[in-house]
């Protein structure tokens, strides 16, 4: 059984005019879209919120993901699928547990550097239903080497942006490169 989503588009041309409401006006336009999905009964299990994994030096060691699961009536199971260096699921599997509609599923890929690691979260229900989520576009993550496996300090520049142009002194690795240390850049 499939999902099938209904759009409705409405207009409003900004003010209210004499007894034009949604009429078209050039300075004040608004418009939206509103998707509406039909949830048959029986239908299958949805997931949502699954984790996001970031890139990794070390690809060897365990993982912990966790999704929104939920269903008209009783999830019956769900499961972590994983794959390395191909986007479509293999036989690499593990049941997730539940913590009320939370499921939380670790594994260890044994990726090693420059490989890229797939994964996806499948569910069943009481009534058979199926579904795997994201499997059209699997979250993924990416192992990868230290340019400097010596490094006496790691620099994660994580939402800091310093414009070069306004502050060209003024940059992390500039500063660190001044100071002679060795560094690593995530």
């Amino acid at each position: 059984m499939y999902l099938r989503k209904v759009y409705n588009y409405s207009w409003f041309g900004g003010p209210s005019t004499e007894g034009a409401w949604g009429g078209y006006n050039p300075i004040i336009e608004y418009a939206f879209r509103v998707a509406v999905c039909g949830y048959p009964h029986n239908g299958r299990p949805l997931t949502s919120g699954i984790s996001v994994l970031p890139g990794t030096y070390q690809g060897d060691q365990e993982f912990e993901v966790s999704a929104f699961v939920i269903d008209d009536g009783t999830v019956t199971g769900t499961w972590l699928h994983w794959n390395v260096n191909d986007p479509k699921p293999g036989d690499d599997s593990v049941a997730m547990t539940a913590d009320g509609d939370i499921y939380t599923g670790t594994f260890n890929p044994t990726a090693v550097l420059g490989d890229t690691v797939y994964y996806w979260v499948s569910a069943t229900d009481d009534d058979d239903n199926r579904s795997m989520e994201n499997l059209l576009s699997p979250n993924n993550f990416h192992v990868i080497a230290p340019e400097n496996p010596d490094a006496e300090i790691l620099l994660v520049l994580e939402n800091t942006f310093i414009d070069p142009d306004y502050y060209p002194g003024f940059t992390w690795e500039f500063i660190l490169d001044s100071l002679g240390y060795t560094y690593e850049v995530w």
